[in-house]
């Protein structure tokens, strides 16, 4: 703006809602002129009726028009950059990321997650919205938060890290910041990708709670789900532990506790867990008390 004679500022308030001018704009909307009001802050060279017109007003006497004509891949993109999209795009990763946790091994949960998160990021990097860093604090998010899973007991520092990660990369990579520069980005481009990454969150909810409803209730649960109980008046008795003996006994965790696992108290082995601290194989425990089928116990 400043290199053709322009205002810098109504060119910032063109692009974002935070700028206020006097007399011209306030602050919380984004500015756009008529063509009258265009050429009156110098924002216009003047008004044509058609093409042939406007490049006169811009001093054009020998040319050639060459029609552009959008290509298969131009109009992919256009597709996969609508907001809509790419709210799916991420219900799909969110969705096949809990689901590959919930069945590990299966694989096709995670091909989709792959795939959801290949289609939500190719087209925002070839756009230049989102950027490498934006991409890498992604991934460093997953891999924190499958760390905590499978690797670190307890949720914790990791786990917590890994989700802001993936929370402030998809955000960034819907933004055309600079780093944590947002100078050229409106206040309503952020909200908006707020908005998308927390529509997502909520649908996804929604999926996740509404599948298990279906699936409770659903013939093919029936089919595979004991749903019988087992009455002492037709002779079944229970097998609950009985050893009072066990209470104050010191052992040795068999398993990870988290909370739930195995420890060995003179050499038998038992179903334990404790009252929700996470614990290693091989911590020394101390047995507190013991329940019907299983012993609780703590780190000594």
């Amino acid at each position: 703006a400043e290199s053709s004679g322009r205002d810098p500022d109504i060119a910032a308030a063109m692009v974002g809602a935070d700028k206020t001018i006097p007399g011209i704009i306030d602050s919380g909307r984004v500015l756009t002129f008529t063509t009258s009001e265009a050429i009156a802050n110098n924002f216009c060279e003047g008004m044509a009726a058609d093409l042939e017109g406007a490049l006169a007003l811009a001093g054009y006497t020998d040319y050639t028009l060459v029609e552009y004509v959008p290509s298969g891949m131009d109009k992919a993109m256009g597709v996969l950059l609508n907001p809509v999209l790419r709210g799916l795009c991420l219900t799909f990763i969110f969705l096949g990321l809990y689901f590959e946790l919930q069945t590990p091994g299966i694989g096709l949960p995670l091909g989709i997650a792959i795939t959801a998160a290949l289609l939500y990021f190719a087209p925002l990097y070839i756009e230049g919205l989102a950027t490498n860093w934006e991409v890498l604090l992604f991934v460093v998010g997953l891999i924190l938060i499958g760390l905590e899973v499978f690797v670190i007991p307890g949720f914790g520092v990791a786990g917590v890290t890994g989700i802001a990660a993936v929370f402030i990369s998809l955000i960034l990579s819907m933004v055309a910041n600079d780093g944590f520069n947002f100078e050229f980005t409106g206040t309503d481009m952020v909200v908006q990708a707020f908005g998308i990454v927390m529509g997502s969150i909520a649908l996804t909810l929604i999926v996740i709670v509404a599948f298990f409803g279906r699936f409770l209730s659903s013939p093919l649960f029936k089919r595979v789900a004991l749903l019988t109980s087992e009455q002492t008046t037709e002779g079944y008795t229970s097998n609950a532990l009985d050893h009072a003996v066990l209470k104050g006994k010191q052992g040795k965790a068999v398993t990870d506790l988290r909370p739930a696992g195995k420890v060995e108290v003179e050499t038998e082995w038992y179903d334990a867990q404790t009252d929700g601290e996470y614990l290693l194989k091989g911590d020394e425990v101390v047995v507190l008390e013991v329940k019907n089928s299983y012993i609780v116990v703590r780190k000594v």
